[in-house]
């Protein structure tokens, strides 16, 4: 049985009794879980919850009147905005969004390596200066990052890689 009180609003889950899969919105009035999907809540017992892994979705997902396709084929820039990186979760728990963001990084760093790119940007936006600091640690883990630039008024940092 899954430990409903370790999750987040937003957090992936799953009814393993019906094979659901959607979004926690909390614990309603009866004690059973709220999972919304496709707009609408669901309430299950917890025992029939389980959490999964946020996969590339590689079919359009609905949110209002945008459409967007999350995939992980990333070009020579990444936007951290989670307007533009999954608006699905753009009212999630702040915690949940700029773990989301720097997941969603880190992949953007692998990807870029592993294809021998020479110089890529990552838009962090100005914002409260959180996740440029978040962005700026986590590009010091890799030695294939031999600079950084900051661009675009210190919204985003162009980085320049080499390879030994």
């Amino acid at each position: 049985m899954l430990d409903i009180s370790s999750l987040w609003i937003g957090d992936p889950i799953m009814s393993t009794k019906s094979g659901v899969k959607g979004i926690f919105e909390g614990i309603g009035k009866s004690g059973k879980v709220r999972l919304k999907t496709d707009g609408k809540i669901t309430l299950v017992p917890a025992k029939y919850l389980v959490r999964y892994e946020e996969k590339a979705i590689k079919t359009v997902v609905q949110n209002k009147t945008k459409k967007y396709r999350e995939v992980d084929n990333f070009g020579d820039s990444i936007d951290l905005h989670i307007e533009r990186l999954n608006p699905t979760i753009a009212n999630s728990n702040p915690i949940h969004i700029i773990d989301y963001q720097i997941r969603k990084c880190h992949a953007f760093i692998r990807a870029t390596i592993q294809s021998r790119k020479l110089s890529v940007v990552i838009i962090h936006g100005k914002g409260t200066g959180q996740l440029k600091t978040e962005v700026l640690n986590m590009i010091q883990d890799y030695p294939e990052i031999v600079g950084t630039k900051e661009i675009n008024n210190g919204g985003a940092q162009e980085l320049q890689l080499l390879y030994y």
